[in-house]
């Protein structure tokens, strides 16, 4: 079961990348009908067409083997025990994220409505991970705190940047999908001033994006610092090292976004980090919640 959930989660990652390379080549609506594509099971052999088809191919066989996965949860005696309530909402999130890739192409990739569809495509991520730990039984081990208030501390800190980091990424598709990417040209200023007018939406949703990273940046790197002088569990400093250094390799992706007019590879490479800040902001908060103090 356990390789199975490894190459959903595998999977839905690619599906996550490949889905930011049809944005950002254009081929969002390069199949105008669904399910089909161009009337036709396999379409027309043309390159966004083909990005496009390739995208519901991958999360065709994401959706069949998360089907297949939560059937045998469901008719195994010990895994339902474990995992049950755990599937049956990874099913219904798979079903909604279904309906919502034809919503988005019916109503020509509205900029809410996309940000809506990665959304919920990160919580199925993050559900198909909460059911590969259980299986696994990962956990810091030994986590030493002198006060159990110092341990809900860490875990309220770590589960409020974890959400952080979702409600960027979901801003981030906001700001790609309505073409706010160049909406402050400059950096670090935007439009010549550090606090620009927020009248306009694109400046603004450009601007709070980068202002999130910013607090994010200072929060993990302020909990890198209390882990390094509190907390003796090296592999708990070292997860949280490369977390800050992954968050600050992201803000250098987001300038060379603005700075070289948003190149495709480095937009792709944005999101695809972004996707691995959250996946290991939710390793390190599961491992924490179920960790043995000494």
């Amino acid at each position: 079961m356990k390789k199975f959930l490894a190459l959903d989660i595998v999977l839905t990652f690619i599906l996550f990348i490949w889905g930011a390379i049809v944005r950002t080549q254009g081929a969002g609506l390069a199949c105008p009908d669904w399910p089909l594509c161009h009337g036709r099971i396999i379409p027309p052999f043309e390159l966004p067409i083909l990005l496009e088809w390739g995208h519901r191919l991958i999360a065709s066989c994401v959706g069949f083997l998360t089907i297949g996965i939560c059937a045998a949860i469901l008719k195994s005696k010990e895994y339902r025990a474990q995992l049950g309530g755990l599937s049956v909402t990874t099913l219904f999130f798979l079903v909604l994220q279904v309906v919502l890739g034809a919503i988005v192409v019916k109503f020509l990739l509205k900029p809410w409505l996309v940000a809506v569809h990665l959304g919920v495509a990160l919580l199925f991520l993050i559900l198909l991970m909460t059911m590969f730990f259980e299986i696994s039984g990962i956990g810091y081990d030994g986590l030493a705190w002198r006060t159990r208030s110092g341990f809900l501390r860490w875990r309220f800190s770590l589960a409020a940047w974890r959400d952080l980091v979702f409600i960027q990424i979901i801003l981030g598709s906001y700001v790609g999908a309505s073409h706010a990417g160049l909406a402050c040209p400059d950096f670090p200023t935007c439009l010549g001033e550090w606090i620009p007018s927020l009248l306009s939406e694109p400046v603004a949703i450009h601007f709070f994006h980068r202002l999130i990273a910013y607090v994010l940046l200072v929060w993990i790197g302020i909990s890198y610092l209390v882990a390094r002088k509190t907390i003796s569990t090296p592999q708990f400093q070292n997860a949280l090292a490369a977390l800050l250094g992954m968050v600050l390799f992201q803000i250098v992706l987001g300038v060379t976004n603005v700075l070289a007019s948003l190149p495709t590879v480095i937009r792709v490479a944005h999101l695809g980090i972004a996707t691995m800040i959250l996946a290991m902001a939710v390793v390190i908060h599961y491992k924490i919640r179920h960790a043995r103090l000494s």
